[in-house]
Order: structure tokens, then C-alpha cells, then sequence
């Protein structure tokens, strides 16, 4: 049975649009590879990050994801704080 194609949609509200670019733009070299069955596009809208997966490589594959662009997202909010 293939996997079914799971889109998951995170949206993120931040203080202003500057720390909204500056999150896109840091997870923005993560989307340049190349990966079958797994697209991932950040962009933001004024104050909004929005970071949009679609996976088919199945759940677990998914979840790997998610928690490298967590992990992403904290690495970024902790070094702003600096």
C-alpha cells in the first residue's frame, strides 16, 4: 500500500515582520534539497510565519520532519534572546 499524501500547514504569529523574516530566512536552506515525496516552503506574510510540508514518504517520516523544523524554530528564537 503506498503512503497517502499528508500536507500539514504550520503558522506562527511573531512580534513583528522583522523577526518574521528573519525565521523564514533561516529555515529557507533547509527547503534546498531534494527529497522524494517531501516539500517543504516558509514564507511569511507581516507579522506571520508560515512553514507548509507535504509528505508522502509516510507518518514517521512526517514526524522526523516537524520536529527538525521545531527544532529549527527554537534554535532561532533562542538566539534572538541573545
Amino acid at each position: 500500500m503506498k503512503n497517502p499524501e499528508i500536507e500539514v500547514e504550520i503558522r506562527t504569529k511573531v512580534e513583528d515582520e522583522n523577526v518574521a523574516r528573519i525565521l523564514t530566512l533561516s529555515l529557507t536552506p533547509d527547503e534546498e534539497f531534494e527529497l522524494e515525496g517531501l516539500a517543504i516552503r516558509t514564507t511569511y506574510e507581516k507579522n506571520i510565519v508560515t512553514t507548509k510540508v507535504v509528505c508522502s514518504r509516510g507518518p514517521r517520516s512526517l514526524a522526523e520532519t516537524l520536529n527538525e523544523i521545531m527544532l529549527a524554530y527554537e534554535v532561532v528564537f533562542g538566539s534572538m534572546e541573545l
